[in-house]
């Protein structure tokens, strides 16, 4: 008698958190950036799902922040946790500072564009959005092209490496420094044993040989017009982050303050 209590208990909580995410609702614990509350209406306790303006500032700091592909996921969640973004608490566990885990998992979570996710089907939510979608998507293309590229920011960097590719075994090059300053390229597949016989290559020769192949390259007026239009809404948008940010350390300053 326990065990099917209990097992149909289960089956009815399951049930009606799915039919809660299919009209709209949280069917959960909401995000980062959101609070769950409950309001009286019609004396009834109806639980809803609102916007924590303070987090939220933070959440879309971090989306705009990743989209430009010029932060690595622990780069970013060191600056939230200096910008004081924790992550929620559970149960008896008080609130702590945010791991890169969660910093990837909220910034694919579609629930910042009003989608309500349960068991893989996706619904129209009810609580308001506060990622735009085109800002959204390009963090996933953001996150494609790393895993794609392979980029990763090292003691020696080099903007090459990652994108290059053997043309005989199709493995990636990777990179040696002799003595702490003569650069070589090499396939991986001979360390690999797939028989390639591809030699080792000073960095110069093939910055030169990627240098006339980019000169062979050319971009059409109708791209170039894009890409204007492109590089404008940028420098715009990029313009717009800074001021928020100013707003937002101001108000973090005033905050401070007041406590003090």
């Amino acid at each position: 008698m326990a065990e099917f209590y209990s097992s149909n208990l289960s089956a009815e909580v399951k049930k009606g958190m799915h039919q809660k995410a299919k009209s709209g609702g949280c069917p959960g614990r909401a995000p980062i950036g959101y609070r769950n509350t409950r309001e009286a209406i019609e004396g009834k306790s109806i639980a809803r799902v609102v916007v924590d303006e303070k987090t939220a500032a933070l959440v879309q700091f971090a989306f705009r922040l990743y989209a430009t592909g010029n932060y690595s996921l622990t780069e970013l969640r060191d600056i939230l946790e200096r910008r004081g973004l924790r992550a929620l608490p559970w149960g008896n566990r008080p609130s702590k500072p945010i791991s890169r885990s969660q910093v990837a998992h909220m910034l694919s979570n579609k629930f910042y564009i009003g989608i309500v996710k349960f068991k893989d089907i996706e619904y129209q939510g009810l609580h308001e959005p506060i990622i735009d979608k085109n800002l959204f998507y390009r963090v996933q293309e953001t996150f494609k092209a790393r895993d794609q590229a392979g980029e990763r920011k090292r003691k020696r960097p080099h903007y090459l490496k990652g994108t290059l590719f053997c043309g005989e075994c199709g493995s990636k090059l990777s990179i040696l420094w002799a003595k702490g300053k003569y650069g070589y390229f090499y396939c991986l597949g001979q360390k690999r044993h797939n028989g390639c016989t591809q030699p080792y290559f000073q960095v110069d020769v093939i910055e030169d040989k990627v240098e006339k192949l980019y000169k062979k390259m050319q971009i059409t007026p109708e791209w170039t017009k894009r890409l204007e239009k492109l590089l404008e809404n940028e420098i715009v948008s990029r313009s717009a982050d800074a001021l928020r940010e100013q707003k937002l350390l101001t108000k973090e300053i005033d905050d401070l303050t007041g406590k003090r």
